[in-house]
């Protein structure tokens, strides 16, 4: 097997272990296997960079590294079992969602999505940017193997020889767009938090009289 193919096919198996961690609210696997896994991340994360060409270096490392209002898969390995805790620009989103005050905000949405349990979901800060990753390498086989594409099935939108755009049975289907609608509510709420700690961040920077 390849190395490419064998980085692609352990990745399937580090998906797997990391979406039983978070089990509800409970914590789904033991200390150990949860140590276990990271240091197994870590080291798939380790050799994938060691063969890519700089460029997509660059682009599994985006995936990892995030930036500070988007936190990725090195916030969810390093706090994977933190609880949510709210702060200031928590308490002023509330504020936002409710309509309180003058300048209250109307929201599109009938109710405010509820709070997490955890502090960095699977769902939100491992699983898309694994995916991301995933598709770096499958790209780089794809190149080596001189066209012969390899795309991971569970990317609805997949690019296709000659830039179509492949979508699935599993894209078309009902069931599939009800469920990717479910993160839109906490994307709004994830950038809304980002602007109240902007503005808090600003205010507090303002000399006072």
């Amino acid at each position: 097997m390849d190395v490419l193919e064998r980085l692609i096919a352990e990745s399937h198996k580090l998906e797997e272990t990391a979406s039983k961690i978070q089990d509800g609210t409970r914590i789904g696997l033991s200390a150990e296997k949860i140590e276990m896994f990271i240091r197994a991340f870590r080291a798939w994360y380790a050799e994938c960079l060691s063969i890519l060409p700089h460029a997509q270096q660059r682009a599994l490392k985006w995936e990892f590294e995030g930036s500070e209002h988007r936190p990725k898969i090195r916030e969810f390995l390093a706090g994977l079992t933190e609880l949510w805790e709210p702060d200031a620009s928590d308490i002023l989103m509330d504020e936002m969602w409710s309509g309180i005050g003058r300048f209250g905000v109307q929201t599109p949405f009938p109710n405010k999505p509820p709070h997490p349990h955890w502090k960095y979901l699977y769902r939100e800060t491992f699983y898309p940017y694994l995916l991301n990753q995933r598709q770096a390498l499958s790209r780089r086989l794809n190149s080596n193997q001189g066209g012969n594409r390899l795309l991971d099935q569970q990317n609805p939108r997949n690019l296709m020889p000659g830039g179509s755009i492949r979508r699935s049975k599993q894209a078309r289907s009902p069931l599939f767009f009800m469920e990717s609608m479910k993160p839109l509510s906490l994307t709004v709420t994830r950038h809304l938090r980002s602007m109240c700690r902007e503005r808090l961040t600003r205010a507090s920077q303002i000399p006072s009289l």
